[in-house]
């Protein structure tokens, strides 16, 4: 059991523990040359990099910064507060305690551990973070910025741009992190999942199946897109890249096809893969940031 009051050190972590399974299958994931392409060696299934290229609009962040102290650690810690709630933020709670264990936090993040305990530290510093509850307000999203910085630095933006952080860094802390190597484990899932999912972002049958596909029928429940543009948006979903060409069979007549085309393209539904060129792809990133 950890002393919350006690300055926190990395804790031994047996091998017959499920956080070294869970690092291991981290570690396997980290050790893959890429989490966008490269997985699909099937001559059959294509890597859809005009697709994925795309979600890298949905969530910037730059990597957690080489520190040269502690205090500059906490400072920055503060500042990432004053982000979210503006020139009001970074102050701590006035609690005792509360200056100790951040500075007692930020120590921990400026120590350098091995590298193999790189997303179980992330994990901690998350936990740990809600426990301290040092802010006012906002410290979950504190924590999760925190976070994001932490894993931009071990697995890169364009794999984490591909997270759910909702779901990897879920405040479900019922008994106030009593339980500390529990609630990390538990995050350390969160984080295994997120990255997994991120390699199956790389195959274009999963791209289809589980986000195009519902996205198109969300479109369609909406009856936002009358039938013949609902067809094309099929047609485009089938193929990456396509040119007026493809959709053909939606629109017979040249004139009309050139016509929605660029309907599609004001509406924000399909985008040029270069500047001023004919062929296109779905705008994977506004379908799905699309509501219902």
């Amino acid at each position: 059991m950890i002393d919350f009051l006690e300055p926190v050190e990395m804790p031994k972590i047996g091998l017959e523990s499920p956080i070294s399974e869970l690092i291991v299958h981290l570690e396997q994931l980290r050790g893959c040359n890429s989490f966008l392409s490269g997985f699909a060696t099937d001559a059959h299934v294509v890597t859809p990099e005009a697709w994925l290229s795309q979600l890298g609009t949905i969530y910037e962040g730059a990597a957690f910064p080489d520190m040269e102290s502690v205090e500059s650690i906490e400072a920055h810690i503060r500042d990432l507060h004053r982000a979210v709630v503006g020139e009001t933020g970074g102050n701590y709670r006035r609690i005792d305690y509360v200056p100790g264990l951040m500075w007692d936090l930020a120590r921990f993040l400026w120590v350098k551990h091995p590298s193999q305990f790189d997303f179980f530290k992330t994990a901690f510093v998350f936990r740990r973070l809600l426990w301290i509850h040092p802010f006012p307000t906002e410290n979950l999203a504190v924590a999760r910025a925190l976070a994001r910085e932490m894993l931009a630095g071990i697995v890169g933006n364009p794999v984490l741009r591909l997270f759910d952080f909702s779901v990897a860094f879920a405040d479900d802390d019922s008994d106030n992190g009593r339980d500390l190597l529990v609630k990390s484990e538990s995050t350390l899932r969160g984080i295994l999942r997120e990255l997994e999912r991120a390699t199956r972002l790389s195959r274009m049958d999963y791209v289809r199946s589980e986000l195009l596909e519902p996205a198109l029928q969300n479109l369609e429940h909406r009856r936002v897109l009358n039938d013949r543009e609902m067809a094309a948006m099929k047609v485009a979903a089938s193929i990456p890249e396509f040119g007026a060409q493809e959709l053909a069979g939606v629109w017979g007549d040249q004139f009309l096809r050139s016509r929605c085309i660029r309907k599609m393209l004001a509406d924000g539904l399909i985008v040029p893969l270069k500047q001023g060129g004919r062929k296109y792809t779905l705008n994977l990133a506004r379908l799905l940031q699309s509501k219902p």
